[in-house]
């Protein structure tokens, strides 16, 4: 039986407690309550200790894509880009379309609320370009960068490249 295709049972747990960290993150659980002398200190320790989930990702996604660069490095790297690219594009779409204030929407217009949101991320089309059209877009084309250099790297035969690039970065 080929091991590629079966489930590592640590790495799927660690997977459920990553998914689990990055919904408290996004959920800002206990932010606002209990207060010890008005500062938060459960809700930052939580906030900090969920923080391993974003990494933790990234590192799975190495280890589990890793046998296949190391045989194909580039159309590897393509076949994985593509599908998360349009992920990115469609949900950038609907973010950049979709209307968050409905107040302003319902008093000013559509074309008012968006032109706010529009404005603002042409403020900075570098980092906007990056994230999407939300700001939590961001990881899916950290990946297609980070596949696409360790792919690049790989193709060039670069390996021992791959962590001082990786502690810069």
């Amino acid at each position: 039986m080929s091991t590629t295709n079966q489930r590592i049972p640590s790495l799927e747990l660690g997977r459920i407690i990553a998914i689990l960290a990055v919904i408290t993150i996004h959920s800002q659980l206990f932010v606002a309550y209990p207060l010890y002398k008005q500062t938060p200190w459960l809700g930052d320790f939580i906030n900090q200790a969920s923080r391993f989930a974003v990494p933790y990702f990234f590192l799975l996604t190495g280890y589990l894509l890793q046998p296949k660069l190391g045989r194909d490095p580039i159309g590897t790297a393509l076949s994985y880009i593509k599908p998360l690219t349009i992920i990115w594009l469609v949900w950038s779409v609907i973010y950049l379309l979709m209307p968050f204030n409905l107040m302003t929407v319902m008093t000013e217009g559509y074309v008012a609320e968006r032109s706010m949101y529009w404005d603002y991320l042409a403020l900075t089309p570098f980092n906007s370009l990056l994230e999407g059209g939300l700001v939590h877009l961001w990881y899916l084309p950290a990946l297609v960068i980070g596949v696409g250099l360790v792919s690049i790297l790989i193709k060039a035969n670069l390996q021992r490249f791959l962590l001082p690039l990786s502690i810069i970065l």
